[in-house]
């Protein structure tokens, strides 16, 4: 119960690269008054910076582990860093889901590598936690997309799809916000009604399902949308 309290607490924007990850973090903690040093942002460039690794070397399971193990670490640091009122005690521009995406995405046997990640303990250990927590899945805005320095600009919507199907096989639910939102206001907007919406009955946190469609439906309207600006995956009631 002490973790599934801290789980709902937690929020995660995930997504490929220049998909407006970092964009939606700074406005969240600019908007839902997060304490900056509860927001975890470019740990993989610091893994890179620190270890030796370049872009060149994406493919090596051995940056992808580093990577990961440094994602664990900077989540355990900020959560037990002592506990403030504020909606979020952590978030994250990205997750120890993603280097298990790079493995899989950046070489003929991704699979393999894939797999020996998902099967680390240390990540194991948290899937827990990530299946209690909130995932946001940014999809791809084609004239955001740049070269971001970390590896080739990969095919953003093949490296979503992968990673969409990564956290269903894990068992992590997400909200996924669709290209139609561009405008930040209306991001943060949603990331504030989900988190709002995201309530713990007994066993295992959920989605409020009703709440969420219709707040999606509503917002789909205001906007002029023909289509929900985002939708909801994973386990719901």
């Amino acid at each position: 119960m002490e973790q599934q309290a801290v789980a709902t607490r937690a929020v995660f924007v995930v997504g490929a690269s220049s998909v407006g990850k970092t964009t939606l973090c700074k406005a969240i903690v600019d908007n839902l008054a997060v304490e900056p040093d509860r927001w975890i942002k470019e740990t993989a460039r610091e893994v890179m910076r620190t270890q030796g690794f370049s872009r060149d070397t994406t493919h090596k399971v051995e940056m992808q582990h580093a990577i990961m193990a440094a994602q664990l670490n900077a989540e355990e640091r900020v959560l037990t860093r002592p506990r403030g009122n504020g909606p979020i005690l952590l978030l994250s521009d990205r997750s120890a889901v993603d280097p298990i995406v790079y493995a899989a995405t950046s070489s003929v046997d991704g699979e393999s590598k894939r797999l020996r990640l998902i099967q680390d303990p240390a990540f194991q250990a948290t899937l827990a936690f990530y299946r209690e927590s909130l995932f946001f899945l940014l999809q791809p805005v084609l004239e955001w997309l740049q070269d971001d320095g970390i590896r080739s600009l990969e095919d953003p919507w093949n490296y979503n799809a992968h990673l969409r199907t990564t956290l269903t096989e894990l068992g992590i639910p997400f909200v996924e916000i669709g290209e139609e939102l561009k405008d930040i206001a209306e991001r943060v907007e949603i990331a504030s009604e989900v988190k709002h919406a995201h309530i713990e009955p007994s066993g295992r946190n959920r989605f409020a399902a009703e709440k969420l469609v219709r707040f999606i439906a509503g917002v789909a309207k205001r906007f002029g949308f023909s289509a929900p600006p985002c939708t909801i995956s994973g386990t719901v009631p």
